[in-house]
């Protein structure tokens, strides 16, 4: 597992900012908007990619933390974080969640919604391995395609748990 070098100064995100926008815009907080912090390391804005989280009421730091050990890895849908690199024109992640890719602040998608979603998404992402990156075995794509199931079975959980959907950040 990827760690962060420790002297690496962590930047302050607050979730409902607009993450499309410069590095800088990582630093500026949304009126009225109070949720907890998240630590990102200087070095994740050097890493060009689709980096997707899930956030719920009730989350707590460590499941946050979580998320961000996670980073840069494609395997983190257990924990809320899905992540595909710049290459190519297949990315599951715009089909599983295209509406997050429309708002700078997030949105709630029902667990239902992203249950139907998913085998399209699986087969996407399936085509992205075979294509992008020549991998042809279904032993190696198989991870991938299970951290998208991952995801989407939190999602479920946390719904079913809290009342209400997720809210799913893109940030690209």
């Amino acid at each position: 597992m990827y760690r962060h070098p420790a002297a690496v100064k962590p930047l302050r995100f607050t979730p409902g900012i607009d993450c499309r926008k410069e590095p800088a815009g990582l630093l500026s907080p949304v009126a009225g908007e109070s949720p907890g912090e998240v630590e990102l390391q200087a070095n994740q804005l050097a890493h060009m990619g689709i980096d997707i989280y899930a956030r719920w009421k009730g989350q707590r730091p460590t499941d946050v933390a979580k998320q961000r050990d996670e980073w840069p890895g494609v395997l983190g849908g257990s924990v809320g974080y899905l992540r595909e690199a710049y290459h190519g024109n297949l990315y599951a992640t715009r089909h599983l969640v295209p509406e997050a890719f429309a708002t700078p602040t997030g949105v709630r998608i029902p667990a239902s919604v992203l249950r139907e979603r998913l085998p399209e998404t699986l087969k996407i992402a399936t085509l992205r391995q075979k294509k992008e990156y020549g991998i042809t075995s279904k032993n190696d794509i198989e991870p991938v395609l299970q951290s998208f199931r991952d995801f989407v079975e939190l999602c479920e959980r946390v719904e079913a748990k809290t009342g209400e959907p997720v809210l799913v950040l893109a940030w690209w």
